[in-house]
């Protein structure tokens, strides 16, 4: 009996985090949205780029695990240098980052699949 009560807060944690993640991309998807209307096209491919570089930047140095203190540090460079305010500033860093993990996880199944020895063993 303990172990079907286990089980089935294991598959009901699986549910939260699935529902959470898809949560996360529609929210990802409609701040880019809502900058690239405020701003203009542009003014967005400029600042995308400034933020892609700031994002990986601080990816470097404090690497993974510490999104609080990354995203702390680029939300001050983009409002204290490029004078944003803090709505679209964090706007922008969550559609760059949104963007720029599916295309990290893009790379890594790309080389997942090319890191296949011959004859379909690992």
């Amino acid at each position: 009996m303990e172990d079907a009560i286990r089980l089935a807060l294991f598959y009901l944690l699986q549910a939260v985090i699935i529902i959470v993640g898809a949560y996360l991309v529609i929210l990802g998807q409609q701040a880019a949205k809502w900058l690239r209307k405020k701003i203009g096209e542009e003014d967005w491919n400029l600042l995308k780029e400034i933020t892609e570089d700031i994002v990986e930047a601080m990816e470097q140095k404090f690497g993974p695990g510490t999104g609080p203190v990354k995203k702390e540090h680029a939300m001050r460079i983009l409002t204290q240098i490029f004078h944003l305010d803090e709505q679209t500033a964090d706007a922008l860093i969550e559609a760059v980052v949104f963007e720029l993990n599916y295309l990290w996880g893009l790379k890594n199944k790309e080389k997942e699949e090319t890191d296949i020895k011959p004859g379909g063993t690992d």
